[in-house]
């Protein structure tokens, strides 16, 4: 199965391949397996906005849609960093 960029981004800023969010999410999200994805791509977004306000017009829209996807791809799973 072939996944869209950004959920890959999710999958990997979760610690998992794509194949095994999906599943995650399909146990956690009953009825609506991407909801999980839809909320971090949302807050991921926000949190883009703020950091990164030149790559936005002014209504949030990104228009630099290389550094959004730096962003997406530059976030680690949350348990990364102790590990470190």
């Amino acid at each position: 199965m072939k996944f869209q960029p950004y959920f890959v981004a999710y999958a990997r800023a979760h610690g998992r391949t794509p194949e095994a969010q999906m599943e995650v999410d399909r146990a956690e999200w009953r009825g609506g397996c991407m909801v999980g994805f839809i909320l971090w791509i949302a807050s991921a977004r926000a949190r883009f906005r703020q950091l990164h306000p030149q790559a936005c017009m002014p209504n949030g829209d990104i228009i630099d849609d290389g550094a959004w996807s730096a962003y997406l791809n530059s976030l680690s799973p949350p348990h990364a960093s102790a590990k470190r």
